[in-house]
């Protein structure tokens, strides 16, 4: 909801971040701290909560709170919620807040043309849960008579008729230590003080500890009992935070690479936890560590012998189906194990089989714990080379526009020789256009876990006279070689950004030289390939020796 405080000109969004709280209050000239109170002028765009907080003054963190939980309701428990608001008369904010923890003792009826639902609704609201089967036998029509003949408490509200199942109120705010609510599913810190407690979410600010702890009554950190509960924490971790005077700044770390959590896919915060247990990770460095290198390993908690990766490598990873009588005899499974578990750089332990095919040595001590070491790197570059084509408009465009120019079909190509006069601009063009780029280039949008993404340290755009003629280059900066299957796939990859990634993008932005402009495709759907410099005649290149054994690295390359 778009709330209006007094004192301030803008309307801002809540539930919010602290970061916003931090400019509510800077606005409106109080400091932030767990006293802070706002009055609010208005809700904007919702009338129901404007008529409940419009006019009145809460401390900031709790109408926070407040919002988070409601924007986690449906619309049917917040037509509950307001349905209570409206009965109990109350705009307080300790018992608004209990009340969001008391909808399941009130029914909200807001149909009374379909009865039956309206009972099998009341009663699922009594109960909490109820099986299915013996659900869909219920007569909800009986039930709703029967509540009305009891004589059941019932209240007419704009919103529907509430009807009051139990009167077992739950006070869970006591009007200063917030109940525990994980609005962001990132993971909490709790921080208990003489059986009061507070609650942290990932990711936190330096000022929420400061606020828990100045509700709690401590200014030492150290005086409270602290209990973290994130998955890509182990708990040696968990000790290492309680351990030394840099409480604060450790809890910081770990908030930081919450962030990152987030946004991994389900079977990528399966991996990170079951790296961080088997590391028994100490610091968020170690933390950073593992997340930068989260595509370079490969796991499979299932298997924890040569036998039985042996048998994975045959039977599944293969598609082969073996009789298990006279043919299982002949299969040497755990030898094939080995050999595999050799090739990936792999091991196995109790909570299963890791192997790494990354090269970076900060990995080295967490990999030692295994019995891993990073593989050596063979720094080396390569080129691959692909045609270019420009166009410009002749002096219609510059009479009229682009698009006109296009649509009027006055449209000039460049070709490759002439590009190469403006071989500068467009190297310039390119600098200006990859400023956003981290260390990897554009790799950093591949996401593949495999060999070519261990390998493949960076990848970035150039261009380059050849023969007289300008050339796009894809410029790879290698930690190893590649083998032919890698190549391949890295061929794919910058293609797929020739065309519908960075190329698109690039095409569109006009390159200037005096009074002329200019535009560059790096793709174009025919007469288009990508080569090595090889096959174009500027070097020898060989794919890596492991290519030629007709072998993917083990299952590695994907």
């Amino acid at each position: 909801m778009r709330i209006k405080f007094k004192g301030t000109p803008y309307d801002t969004f809540f539930p919010c971040t602290e970061e916003t709280i931090n400019r509510v209050c800077e606005q409106i000239g109080v400091p932030n701290s767990a006293k802070t109170t706002v009055s609010v002028k208005e809700v904007v765009d919702d009338s129901r909560a404007n008529e409940m907080l419009q006019g009145q003054s809460y401390n900031i963190a709790q109408l926070n709170f407040l919002t988070k939980v409601l924007e986690s309701f449906s619309e049917d428990q917040l037509n509950t919620f307001y349905a209570l608001v409206y009965t109990r008369k109350t705009n307080n904010i300790k018992q608004l807040i209990n009340l969001t923890y008391n909808l399941n003792n009130v029914s909200l009826v807001n149909n009374l043309y379909d009865i039956e639902s309206a009972g099998r609704k009341m009663y699922l609201d009594t109960q909490g849960y109820v099986d299915a089967e013996k659900f869909k036998e219920f007569n909800g029509k009986d039930y709703f008579k029967q509540a009305l003949e009891n004589n059941i408490e019932h209240v007419i509200t704009p919103y529907g008729i509430l009807f009051v199942n139990n009167k077992n109120y739950e006070e869970v705010f006591d009007g200063k230590h917030l109940p525990f609510f994980d609005y962001t599913n990132k993971g909490s810190v709790s921080i208990s003080y003489e059986k009061k407690r507070e609650y942290l979410y990932f990711p936190f600010q330096k000022t929420e500890i400061v606020k828990a702890l100045e509700n709690l009554g401590v200014e030492d950190i150290r005086s409270t009992s602290i209990l973290v509960d994130a998955p890509y924490i182990s708990d040696k971790a968990h000790l290492s935070i309680l351990d030394g005077d840099e409480i604060y700044n450790k809890l910081m770390d770990f908030s930081a690479y919450s962030y990152y959590y987030t946004s991994l896919t389900k079977e990528d915060k399966n991996k990170l936890n079951f790296l961080m247990d088997t590391f028994e990770t100490e610091s968020a460095k170690d933390l950073e560590k593992v997340i930068k290198n989260l595509n370079f390993f490969n796991v499979r908690e299932e298997i924890h012998n040569s036998h039985e990766y042996g048998e994975y490598i045959i039977c599944k990873r293969n598609n082969l189906y073996y009789n298990e009588g006279p043919l299982k005899e002949f299969i040497d499974f755990e030898k094939c194990g080995n050999k595999y578990r050799n090739i990936e750089n792999g091991c196995f332990t109790e909570n299963g089989y890791i192997s790494y095919f990354g090269y970076d040595q900060e990995m080295s001590e967490l990999l030692s714990n295994i019995g891993l070491a990073p593989q050596n790197k063979h720094l080396q570059t390569q080129a691959l080379y692909m045609p270019l084509i420009g166009e410009t408009y002749d002096l219609y465009a510059e009479q009229h526009n682009r698009y006109d120019a296009l649509n009027q079909n006055h449209v000039y190509i460049m070709d490759a020789s002439e590009l190469a006069d403006y071989a500068d601009e467009v190297k310039d063009a390119i600098r200006k256009y990859d400023i956003t780029l981290n260390e990897r280039g554009l790799m950093e949008y591949y996401n593949k876990a495999n060999t070519v993404n261990a390998k493949v340290q960076k990848l970035s755009f150039d261009v380059e006279i050849i023969d007289n003629q300008l050339m796009g280059v894809a410029k790879l900066e290698l930690n190893a070689p590649l083998n032919q299957f890698e190549l391949d796939d890295i061929k794919d990859y910058i293609e797929g950004q020739c065309s519908d990634g960075w190329g698109e993008g690039f095409e569109q932005r006009e390159i200037k030289c005096g009074e002329k402009e200019f535009y560059v495709s790096f793709w174009q759907p025919c007469d288009w390939e990508l080569k090595t410099g090889k096959e174009i005649g500027l070097e020898a290149f060989e794919p890596a020796e492991e290519a030629k054994m007709g072998m993917n690295m083990g299952g590695m390359y994907q």
